[in-house]
């Protein structure tokens, strides 16, 4: 655990860098559980872009060795772990822009307070000296198309 978060002007940064992305998640399901807002193939569309936006940001982070602001700058990170990962691209920027995407082109009164949720997330990964804005954009971009064709992708049952 990182004790310098724990600074009160510190909060709101580690809270859009660590915690806003599970919030997002914790909404999601309760739209579709217990609110009934989202359908099932929404819901699952949006879990499956977030995974696969994952995996393509995580695949990429091992071939691409990109070092973290906060390795270079000697600046602690301002999140609630400290990541030990590469830092292109950020893998929390393109979860929360697949998650926003596929949930903003199929229901747009909720996905709107998700791309609200994604811009903030991404906000904080560079605000928390975890990533450069070039990390951010790239994640959001690897998001947007994974959200785009996961929202278009034709699902048939028999």
């Amino acid at each position: 655990m990182n004790n310098l978060i724990f600074s009160s002007e510190n909060l709101f940064i580690t809270f859009l860098a660590s915690i806003l992305i599970w919030l997002m998640f914790a909404a999601l399901l309760f739209v579709w559980v217990k609110n009934r807002r989202v359908t099932k193939d929404t819901a699952i569309r949006a879990f499956l872009s977030a995974l696969i936006a994952w995996s393509i940001a995580e695949i990429i982070k091992m071939i691409i060795n990109v070092p973290r602001p906060y390795e270079i700058t000697g600046y602690s990170p301002l999140t609630a772990t400290v990541p030990g990962t590469n830092s292109f691209p950020s893998t929390h920027s393109a979860v929360a822009a697949a998650l926003a995407t596929s949930l903003f082109l199929r229901e747009r009164s909720i996905g709107i307070f998700f791309v609200m949720g994604a811009v903030g997330v991404a906000a904080g990964r560079i605000l928390s000296n975890v990533h450069y804005i070039f990390d951010v954009v790239v994640g959001i971009w690897i998001g947007i198309v994974v959200g785009f064709v996961s929202s278009k992708v034709g699902i048939k049952r028999k």
